[in-house]
């Protein structure tokens, strides 16, 4: 991707960017040209054909006068004055400042620094720039209309590996503050630059772009700032949401999402009503956590700590009551409007048509054709809603006053391709690209922007081959029609979470499901089996107690020897050294008490013979021994009477 997007390159471009503050369409015009004639190697260029560069590259037109005024007041040009048309070229210290940033990029650096103290290959470097700058497109596409943003984003779909996401991730995760900066500066210029030069009548990003406008939330971002999606998100979100509270934008969520809400919801609790052993789903996940961040796992994780008899209940009232009060912690409402969607418009019913299509066509049969129905409606209604919001300002963002905040990328690259053709644009805002937008009115960020903007980044490979909880439930509603063994059920699990984990793309759940009867007859028979080895194993075990406890006395009579010889030594010891008598009555007294009271031999046998038991073959084979614990300790009982018996 790198060399097909040379021309469109933003780790070059914020080089030529960064030498001002300014965030205007005039400070973008001149990067434009500044790297123009760089490549031109600082050799004289007329106006006229930087207006065309600008033109042919960015399908920005501009009058030639008033260009000619923008480079006439920037102090970095050589005017050409006696020649016709003028020409200019830069100054020798703004190449000398360009070369010095293009040779000093930060995030090689870091990225290089990275791959070198993990030893992961070299070849990583380029992969993990490329990946940064398909992130980028992938945020600034629907801000601007230049193709090659577009074509960038469609080369850059071969870079969807996983081990690439792991090493990607892994980078963030031990980027500084100083590192995760630079990246955050190259994203946010970035944003500014699509922005300005989106000819959507921009000329300078200042608060008042932003104030007046309304965001319809979409039932996923409601969720996730309850939880479900894991704390990270939650916190995110709220702090982009909190953060855009206070540069004046407004929240709200329709009666058409607060009722999805409160369906998906209960729809929740009805699967989990129908399974019959939750604790088998609950205690697998906490051995092997399979489960994706939505209810079940949120679910899970609370579970222990829900007050009441009915936990599931309680989990959901507290849900309910936290949507309720999003009103309170961060200012989100319920839009109560006067205008509204018509369900039965040929624009709502084609917008819906499309939709499900589309949702259809990426579903991969983990969603019932009935939920992607119900929620394209939802998001068709919001979407209609949010056009009739905007009435004719739906191309100038500044005058644009309504958005859809929502998460679905699939809805983005929906809507993108709906008005490729279009001046338009598109209803859907994605949570970074808030986030973006709002830093960059920031002159100084806070430690949470770099926290958020990391969680951002990441790519979230993983969650793809993680198990929904509706299929959970689906694998263990069927198991649960040919066992009641949790254990079976619980392999079943396994098998299912292995089987996706091996290759999300390929995997069909569908198959799954219809392949369980025949995996619960196959495990079943292999339980039994391996049922069969373990009462032969425990049995041969169990025949070993004999020798195992012989030994023990045996080691302890030697023991006992030296202490019945002990007095024996000391007497002889003493007609040598003048040893009181007194000294050898109180060691014969000692061994007796030893002996008598405090049963020294019975509890030293035992002492060994729980040791030999613990270091034997079975238990090293079957860690879970407990069964074989307490048969070593009732034979130990039983069959120990004195030392000195047999």
């Amino acid at each position: 991707m790198t060399n097909s997007s040379k021309d469109i390159n933003f780790y070059r471009r914020i080089c030529f960017l960064s030498d001002s503050d300014e965030k205007t369409y005039k400070a973008v015009l001149n990067s434009i040209i500044f790297e123009f004639i760089y490549d031109n190697e600082n050799k004289p260029v007329s106006v006229a054909d930087s207006k065309k560069h600008i033109l042919d590259k960015f399908k920005l037109n501009i009058n030639i006068e008033e260009l000619e005024q923008i480079i006439q007041k920037n102090s970095s040009y050589v005017l050409h004055h006696n020649t016709e048309p003028l020409k200019i070229e830069l100054k020798e210290e703004k190449i000398k400042e360009i070369k010095h940033k293009l040779s000093e990029n930060p995030i090689d650096t870091q990225i290089n620094n990275f791959l070198k103290k993990n030893n992961h290959p070299t070849n990583y470097s380029i992969k993990i720039k490329d990946l940064l700058e398909q992130t980028i497109f992938e945020n600034i596409s629907s801000l601007s209309k230049h193709e090659r943003f577009s074509d960038v984003l469609k080369q850059s779909q071969t870079l969807k590996q996983s081990n690439l996401f792991n090493i990607y991730n892994q980078f963030l995760d031990q980027c500084d503050s100083d590192s995760i900066n630079s990246i955050m500066d190259l994203f946010v210029k970035a944003t500014e630059f699509a922005i300005l030069t989106s000819g959507r009548g921009v000329s300078e990003i200042t608060k008042d772009i932003f104030k007046g406008k309304t965001y319809l939330l979409d039932t996923n971002a409601i969720l996730m700032l309850l939880g479900i999606g894991g704390n990270k998100i939650k916190d995110s979100i709220s702090h982009t949401i909190s953060k855009a509270c206070y540069q004046g934008i407004k929240f709200q969520y329709t009666l058409d999402t607060e009722r999805e809400f409160n369906r998906r919801v209960d729809a929740f609790a009805q699967d989990l009503q129908n399974i019959k052993n939750f604790d088998i789903i609950k205690n697998q996940q906490k051995e092997t956590p399979y489960l994706d961040h939505g209810f079940l796992k949120l679910y899970c994780k609370m579970h222990d700590h829900l007050s009441g008899a009915d936990p599931l209940k309680n989990f959901i009232k507290k849900l309910k009551n936290e949507m309720r009060n999003l009103r309170q912690s961060l200012n989100i409402t319920p839009y109560n409007g006067d205008v509204s969607a018509d369900e039965n418009s040929k624009d709502f019913l084609e917008l819906e048509d499309q939709i499900v299509s589309h949702k259809k066509n990426n579903n991969n049969n983990t969603k019932s054709i009935n939920s992607i129905e119900r929620a394209a409606k939802v998001d068709a209604k919001n979407i209609t809603l949010v056009r009739k919001l905007r009435g004719n300002n739906n191309y100038n963002y500044s005058n644009i006053k309504s958005f859809y905040l929502t998460r679905d990328l699939t809805l983005n690259t929906l809507l993108k391709n709906l008005n490729y053709d279009k001046e338009t644009m598109i209803e859907t805002f994605t949570p970074t690209q808030l986030f973006l937008c709002h830093n960059s009115l920031s002159t100084e960020h806070e430690k949470e922007d770099y926290k958020t903007f990391k969680i951002y980044l990441k790519r979230k490979n993983i969650s793809e081959s993680l198990s929904r909880g509706r299929e959970i439930f689906q694998v263990v509603r069927e198991a649960e029609k040919y066992t009641e063994n949790p254990e079976v059920i619980k392999d079943i699990l396994k098998d299912q979470v292995n089987e996706k984990a091996k290759d999300p793309q390929k995997y069909n759940h569908k198959s799954t499901i219809q392949s369980i009867p025949k995996k619960v007859e196959n495990i079943q028979k292999k339980h039994e089996l391996d049922s069969r080895k373990y009462s032969t194993a425990l049995m041969n075990a169990e025949k070993l107690f004999p020798k195992h406890l012989n030994c023990s006395k045996i080691l302890v009579r030697f023991i006992d020897i030296f202490f019945c010889l002990a007095p024996t030594i000391l007497l002889y010891w003493s007609t040598k050294n003048n040893l009181s008598v007194i000294i050898i009555l109180l060691c014969l007294i000692l061994d007796y008490f030893f002996n008598k009271i405090f049963k020294w031999h019975k509890n030293l046998v035992k002492f060994i013979f729980k040791k030999k038991i613990e270091n034997s073959p079975y238990s090293q084979v079957y860690k879970d021994n407990n069964d074989y614990i307490e048969k070593s300790n009732s034979f130990f009982e039983k069959n120990f009477i004195k030392l000195w018996s047999n």
